[in-house]
């Protein structure tokens, strides 16, 4: 698998840069008009794929301010976005299930080093402390990892 081969068909187009620049206004667009930017762009995105699966590599498809042309690709980005909100479902729930299991332990560890500190002393209440600290960084990369691979695919 040639993981970058889409950067080299990007910079073998003649107009990559003019494509690049009204990508980027389009994404800035985002500050003005919510999401209507992004879904252009992810429809752009899915003519590239639907190209690419019939072997037409390069060019890319145009992509111009045109009114019209952005609505149409408007239209399949929204298709587009839904069917990638579809794929990500099970992931959302994963990284929301180990979220939940990371709060609640390091609640866990943070109240009991509460507890220990009230019955016995406060070296007990700094180990809690740091403990709860300990697992939430390790917690939190680990989140962060299982949720990078697991939404790669989509």
């Amino acid at each position: 698998m040639d993981y970058l081969k889409g950067y080299r068909v990007f910079r073998e187009d003649p107009e990559w840069v003019n494509k690049l620049l009204i990508g980027s206004m389009l994404l800035l667009s985002a500050m003005v008009v919510p999401l209507l930017g992004q879904l252009a762009l992810v429809g752009w995105h899915a003519l590239i794929m639907r190209r690419a699966v019939h072997g037409q590599d390069a060019p890319l498809p145009d992509l111009e301010l045109n009114l019209d042309y952005l609505g149409k690709l408007v239209g399949l980005g929204f298709k587009g976005m839904i069917a990638r909100f579809l794929w990500s479902l099970p992931v959302i729930a994963l990284v929301l299930g180990l979220g939940l299991c990371l709060y609640v332990g390091i609640f866990t560890l943070v109240l009991g080093g509460v507890a220990t500190a009230a019955e016995s002393g406060e070296s007990a209440s700094v180990a809690g402390i740091l403990a709860g600290a300990c697992c939430a960084f390790g917690g939190y990369f680990a989140v962060m990892v299982i949720s990078i691979t697991a939404t790669i695919p989509a």
